[in-house]
């Protein structure tokens, strides 16, 4: 093979590369790799282009099949590496905060999201509030034994209210915060909120991390 199609070849296939690994990292940024069977649907949709890149640069050279080969298993490669780094994405983050177990006369207060799947400012996170009756100490003691069961123990304990967590271990970080519910009515530019008396505001958290 004569140098000016060495060069040829080894231009076209530095581009293919260059353009799975765009591909792959585009994957990683729209969030595919958080999504459910993402270590099936990651792999195949990189690998579909790189294939389909390889034929055409390849396309009546020797060598072509050995080259698409090739370029499939190291696109499935950048794939796997792609979705094994992703974050979960808010589906699989709100899996976890449907297993924190409250008292049963909780009420449903709101839910807060924010957070995406690249971590830019903060990776997927999913706050919920609830309310009950009660003191936070007697809330969060009553709540104290089934956290335990669930992996979270006592962070904070103050005058201010009681929080726990799971730790930093696994792909997402769970919190409870339990304090005095305010009044939500209250002006926003109001310095100091008014307590809600006899209520009790539970707050849980969860919040995804980077596998990286």
């Amino acid at each position: 093979m004569r140098a000016s199609e060495v060069w040829s070849v080894t231009w076209r296939g530095a581009l293919i590369v260059v353009l799975v690994w765009i591909f792959a990292l585009g994957t990683f940024l729209v969030g595919l790799g958080s999504l459910p069977f993402a270590w099936v649907l990651a792999p195949l949709a990189v690998a579909a282009v790189a294939v389909a890149l390889v034929r055409a640069a390849w396309r009546g050279r020797p060598g072509r099949d050995v080259a698409t080969t090739v370029a499939a298993v190291l696109a499935a490669a950048v794939g796997l590496l792609v979705w094994g780094g992703s974050p979960p994405g808010h589906l699989l983050v709100s899996w976890h905060l449907d297993d924190v177990e409250l008292p049963a006369d909780a009420r449903f207060a709101g839910e807060h999201r924010s957070g995406n799947t690249w971590c830019f400012d903060t990776c997927p996170t999913i706050s919920r509030t609830y309310r009950v009756p009660g003191e936070p100490r007697a809330v969060a003691d009553d709540m104290h034994e089934a956290l335990r069961r669930a992996g979270l123990h006592v962070t904070r304990r103050d005058a201010s209210g009681v929080s726990f967590s799971d730790g930093p271990a696994g792909d997402v970080n769970l919190t409870v915060d339990i304090a005095p519910a305010t009044d939500r009515a209250a002006p926003e530019d109001h310095p100091d909120p008014e307590l809600v008396a006899g209520v009790t505001e539970i707050t849980v958290t969860a919040r995804a991390r980077q596998r990286w």
